[in-house]
């Protein structure tokens, strides 16, 4: 079984990447929709509102738009934070491995690097993109403000400090062919 990360900065077209990938064959595990989902579970509920007070689950639903403006602005919350969503991931992961019949996997997350899991893959892939392209992405597609998403760039590492930890970059400029990339890179490990 191989398993590869795939990476980036919000907005660099990590998604799109894995898509590519998995119409290649390799099966996908979203990190970060799986985070999501564990976020609105009940098993953590408790955990949440603790954390952030009662008021964060608004008719039933916890407010993730509430979480994610109290999170930028303070380390220690997003640590803790980080601290019951990321175990539950992990588990999540491996039962997501030890269930699949494929042999080629995908393990997308948005902090791979950051949070060390990076070294639990067999390779890892990082998708760059210039920062006022992602910028522009991520206030289309989320509907944002430019500081909304100034502040979530600002809580990730800079490709700078990913790239030496990548086995593989995608550049994502819309200047070079994705499909070509990834083409090229799963070639590569197919012959692995």
């Amino acid at each position: 079984m191989m398993v590869l990360g795939i990476t980036g900065g919000i907005g660099s077209g990590k998604s799109t990447i894995a898509k590519i990938f998995k119409s290649l064959g390799w099966s996908l595990f979203n990190a970060d929709n799986v985070a999501k989902e564990i976020l609105e579970s009940h098993e953590i509920r408790p955990s949440i509102s603790d954390l952030f007070g009662e008021e964060i689950i608004i008719d039933g639903k916890v407010d993730r738009a509430g979480i994610a403006k109290q999170v930028f602005s303070n380390e220690k919350k997003l640590e803790s934070l980080n601290a019951i969503i990321h175990p539950r991931v992990f588990d999540a992961f491996e039962k997501f491995k030890a269930d699949s019949f494929n042999e080629l996997i995908i393990k997308e997350a948005a902090i791979l690097f950051e949070t060390g899991s990076y070294t639990q893959n067999d390779c890892n892939l990082l998708v760059t993109s210039p920062e006022s392209l992602r910028i522009e992405r991520v206030m289309k597609r989320d509907n944002v403000s430019r500081a909304d998403v100034e502040a979530r760039v600002a809580k990730q590492w800079p490709d700078e400090k990913k790239i030496p930890l990548a086995d593989f970059v995608i550049e994502n400029d819309s200047n070079k062919s994705l499909i070509l990339q990834v083409i090229k890179i799963h070639e590569n490990l197919s012959k692995n």
